[in-house]
């Protein structure tokens, strides 16, 4: 019966596929570009960036951005918003020059002949394994073969071991890559950019400038969309104090949880959450110490080289049963700590030039493709698109 229901769902987007091939008669406009982030939950990853490039270096490219809530969204300059998955929506997608998107497409509208779409992912390094293991789920495995074969032009990539885990084994796309980094890590090759945006947020939670700010941010367990809550949650006065002991300061917790993980978590006096603020990147821009466990965040974090602490208690469950890791935890940049007793020791004993020297390996291990020039080789390279097309 399982087997079954897999091919009608097929059959059901193949034909969708074909009808949709009928609004090919609305012409594809020149200078249009839309972006869906996390399928149209917010505005930021690396899209935002690529967004704000092109308003400030050619305004007369049409900026569109599909939002589930677009109300939301409303005092962002340069930019067309649509709500997405609307008709308003599909006409934008069916006619935009240019769809650029963080995640896997809706694979009911195919991408015409004379459109350039572009994968950014949501993620660097290659860490735990991305997106369900397709393994013998036969609709799983048509949905792959169809983004990679006929859905995507270009894939963008962070570094060698995220081509070759993420992209080709996951994804199994052997198209054109742009080994590029991402251009929401741009801003950690900029002194000033970080400097603005430590101030930033700083201003934004009422933290003085003498505050050590640390940034729990764990990833979601379980799968996509059906996340279970994290079984042995950090506890927060005890980091709070060994952090105080370390550094010789007062500490504030930002914590940020999975935009995929909606459970209840309770929090104390002494942290903030930030589980709402649209830019993880900023977040990381102001945190003097991060603290996580399998979240990609650790990729771009080690673009600061400043400690980074991987808090896994469930380390086994997680790598060996649930989800599985692409390399092994001990080749990643952090310290790796799998109960409180080891993280609160780790803390106060922590050593900051090995932190540098294990986030500066990490990068080289991994074969990191970041300079800080993202943005404008991807802008480039949409720009020598539309002039050819």
């Amino acid at each position: 019966m399982k087997v079954v229901k897999q091919y009608l769902n097929i059959w059901i987007r193949v034909i969708i596929r074909c009808c949709m091939r009928i609004l090919y008669i609305l012409p594809i406009r020149s200078n249009r570009i839309i972006f869906e982030s996390f399928e149209g939950l917010g505005y930021n990853c690396s899209l935002k960036y690529i967004s704000e490039y092109f308003h400030e270096k050619d305004p007369s490219i049409e900026l569109v951005w599909a939002f589930v809530h677009p109300d939301q969204f409303d005092s962002i300059p340069g930019i067309v918003r649509v709500k997405y998955k609307s008709l308003k929506w599909l006409y934008y997608r069916i006619t935009s020059k240019v769809v650029i998107f963080n995640t896997n497409l809706i694979i009911y509208i195919p991408r015409r002949k004379n459109q350039l779409f572009i994968n950014t992912w949501h993620a660097g390094g290659a860490y735990k394994r991305t997106s369900v293991p397709v393994g013998s789920d036969i609709f799983l495995n048509w949905c792959f073969r169809t983004m990679a074969s006929s859905e995507i032009s270009i894939y963008l990539s962070s570094s060698e071991l995220f081509t070759k885990y993420n992209i080709m084994e996951a994804h199994s796309y052997t198209g054109e890559i742009l080994n590029a980094g991402l251009p929401r890590n741009d801003m950690f090759f900029d002194e000033k950019k970080i400097a603005d945006n430590n101030q930033k947020i700083r201003q934004a939670y009422g933290i003085d400038r003498n505050t050590l700010v640390v940034l729990y941010a764990p990833t979601f367990r379980g799968i996509v969309h059906h996340g279970k809550k994290i079984e042995q949650e950090l506890d927060i006065p005890i980091t709070i104090h060994a952090l105080e002991q370390r550094y010789h300061r007062s500490v504030k917790m930002l914590v940020r949880y999975h935009h995929w993980d909606k459970n209840n978590y309770g929090l104390y006096e002494d942290a903030i959450s930030v589980s709402e603020y649209p830019d993880m990147q900023e977040l990381l821009c102001c945190a003097d110490v991060l603290i996580t466990d399998y979240s990609s965040s650790i990729w771009d974090y080690a673009l600061t080289g400043r400690p980074c602490f991987l808090y896994v208690p469930d380390l086994h469950k997680y790598a060996d049963i649930e989800r599985g890791l692409y390399m092994p935890i001990e080749t990643w940049a952090g310290i790796i700590c799998k109960n409180m007793e080891e993280l609160q020791k780790k803390i106060i004993t922590l050593d900051e030039d090995q932190c540098r020297r294990i986030a500066k390996n990490h990068l080289e291990t991994y074969g990191s493709y970041e300079t800080g020039h993202a943005t404008e080789i991807i802008y480039n390279r949409i720009n020598n698109f539309l002039k050819r097309t």
